[in-house]
């Protein structure tokens, strides 16, 4: 059956009706981001340090298939192995034994012993933890001048006991971070927390995306990777070049 011309001119009408408005509620409603534009570097030549290698043709996978999500691993004294998995749960591998060692509730990243035994764990979504040895989960910071953890990424322990880690950003937290990618702005810190005098001191901040966190051998500096900027910065903390960080 034929449509007329005035039916048809309707249909159409109500579609540009209907797609101005979708427009006009896409323009006007609030988005969880406020992008701004950013050019990347040119891909590196894959030469020298970056060269493709076999190194990791000879290892050996450890608890296949059992463990969900290990970001980080850690190893304890007697050789056992520490992992974190999406469940929340700290799980340990002695030999070819693997038990929950502890469960935190959130979910577990970086993983690093304190020279008291204990386990200091980067829980992105719980905060700056510490777990005993018989598996007692702690809170040490989940608040850094007054603005809530979001994302605590990794972690890093002195000798003398100094903690440090990272808030990849205190915008978005675990399971937004694509959106800290598209917005395109620096929300990340690099974190000193003392436990003996319980105070935490951010050390950098406007970072893109603080993921990793690394002391030098010599605890002179500490390597923060900016995922979301492609890059690693050095942060000095001894030396004339102390507090000054540098990429």
């Amino acid at each position: 059956m034929a449509i007329s011309m005035k039916l048809l001119l309707r249909l159409v009408l109500l579609l540009v009706l209907g797609l101005g408005l979708f427009a006009g509620y896409l323009a006007l409603a609030p988005a969880p981001i406020d992008p701004v534009a950013w050019d990347p570097p040119p891909v590196p030549a894959m030469t020298g340090p970056l060269a493709p290698n076999e190194r990791m043709a000879g290892a050996t996978i450890l608890a296949a298939g059992k463990i969900d999500g290990p970001e980080d691993v850690e190893t304890d004294a007697q050789g056992r192995v520490y992992g974190g998995t999406n469940a929340g749960e700290v799980l340990r591998l002695d030999g070819d034994a693997l038990e929950v060692f502890a469960n935190t509730g959130g979910r577990p990243l970086g993983l690093d012993f304190a020279p008291s035994g204990a386990l200091i764990v980067a829980d992105a979504k719980k905060g700056l933890l510490s777990v005993s040895p018989a598996g007692e989960v702690s809170t040490l910071v989940d608040t850094v001048d007054g603005v809530r953890l979001g994302f605590t990424d990794d972690v890093a322990v002195a000798s003398d006991g100094t903690i440090y880690f990272t808030d990849a950003s205190d915008k978005f937290g675990f399971g937004d971070h694509m959106l800290d990618l598209l917005e395109g702005r620096p929300h990340g810190r690099l974190i000193k927390y003392d436990p003996q005098t319980k105070t935490s001191t951010v050390l950098a901040k406007d970072l893109y995306f603080a993921n990793g966190v690394a002391l030098s051998g010599d605890e002179s500096f500490l390597a923060v990777n900016e995922t979301y900027r492609y890059r690693i910065s050095r942060h000095w903390l001894k030396g004339p070049r102390r507090a000054r960080p540098t990429c």
